[in-house]
Parts: structure tokens; C-alpha cells; sequence
């Protein structure tokens, strides 16, 4: 969430003319935290301070493969946790608009979740699985003992059904929000 909320707080920079792609990747992090502190824009400036003061978003609502939804541990927070299908999760998980590189796209979807809750949009950030192709499942090529080549997957079907079930614990997508709003967002 935190990686998400630098992501987001860079992506206003870039649009308030306080820095460009370009400048981006020469700038340190210390460099960049200066931006920010400089900033005119006030999305920019609110969003600097909640992260100087440690005031990070909180999970409101988690989507998850249904059948993980036991991996969230809620307690006593006000979270809400749905259980998507897989067809559905992995369009979620895979497409090019929850992306954590399209910026953009996140943007739009943040404003239109505080439309609908009647917040500010940046009092909301989404927080997509990142980079799901590190947790695709795929098969790799075993030597049998009989010194042949095989595959995980034909050799050891269970083993690689773990693997996959092991990933769909990971896989979440989030939407977040200042803990002020979180009780707010997970009732809707």
C-alpha cells in the first residue's frame, strides 16, 4: 500500500507540471521527496503529508479468489472482503486497467469510487496485486530419475496445484483509504 501511495503521490507531481518522467529517473529518493515539498498542487501537498506523518492508507474493502478469502486477516478492523470468482479475479489481477502502470486508468477508478462514497478522490487509492506475471504458475522441466526430461506439472500434478493455490493467497486488489473513511467505504 505504501509502494501504491508513492506511485500515486509521484503520478500527481507528473501531472502538476512539478516534474517530468524524464527527471523522475535521475532524482534520488530524497531528491524526489523535495519535489513534493515543494509542491503548489494540493493533491501533491495533502498526500506528502500523510505519508511524512505516517498516515498511510488503510484496506477497506479486498477482493480475493473466493476460496482464499481466509487469507485476510480482518480482526476487529473495519475491512470488508468479497470473494470473486477466478474467471473474474484473474480479469482483475490481469487487466491493463488496474494495472499498477496505468496510472491513469487507477486515477479514474479512485475518482469514481469517491463519487459514489461522496469523498475526495484522493482520500482514495487502489492498490492492485503487483506485478501479477511474477505469480503466473508455470510448468518447469524436471530430470527424472530414470534420467529423462519430464515436467513438474506431469510428474507432480499435486505439487503444482499447491503452487498454484499458494499464489491465489497473495492475490488480492485493495481499495483503501484514510482510517477516517474506512468504516464509510466498507459498508458501501
Amino acid at each position: 500500500i505504501a509502494q501504491r501511495m508513492m506511485q500515486k503521490l509521484t503520478y500527481h507531481a507528473i501531472l502538476a507540471n512539478d516534474l517530468t518522467v524524464k527527471e523522475l529517473v535521475d532524482l534520488n529518493d530524497f531528491q524526489l521527496f523535495g519535489v513534493f515539498h515543494r509542491s503548489k498542487n494540493p493533491t501533491v501537498k495533502y498526500l506528502y503529508k500523510l505519508l511524512m506523518e505516517r498516515r498511510l492508507f488503510k484496506e477497506a474493502v479486498v477482493l480475493r479468489y473466493k476460496d482464499f478469502v481466509f487469507a485476510e486477516k480482518v480482526g476487529d478492523k473495519s475491512i470488508k472482503v468479497l470473494g470473486i470468482d477466478d474467471e473474474k479475479m484473474n480479469k482483475i489481477n490481469n487487466s491493463p486497467k488496474t494495472s499498477e502502470k496505468n496510472q491513469k486508468s487507477l486515477m479514474k477508478l479512485e475518482e469514481e469510487i469517491a463519487r459514489l462514497i461522496k469523498i475526495k478522490s484522493q482520500d482514495v487509492l487502489l492498490a492492485p496485486m503487483l506485478n501479477p506475471e511474477k505469480f503466473k504458475t508455470k510448468d518447469i522441466k524436471i530430470l527424472t530419475s530414470t534420467h529423462k526430461i519430464s515436467s513438474l506439472r506431469k510428474d507432480h500434478p499435486a505439487h503444482f496445484l499447491d503452487i498454484e493455490e499458494t499464489i491465489k493467497t497473495y492475490a488480492a486488489f485493495r481499495v483503501c483509504t484514510q482510517e477516517k473513511y474506512r468504516e464509510k467505504i466498507a459498508q458501501n
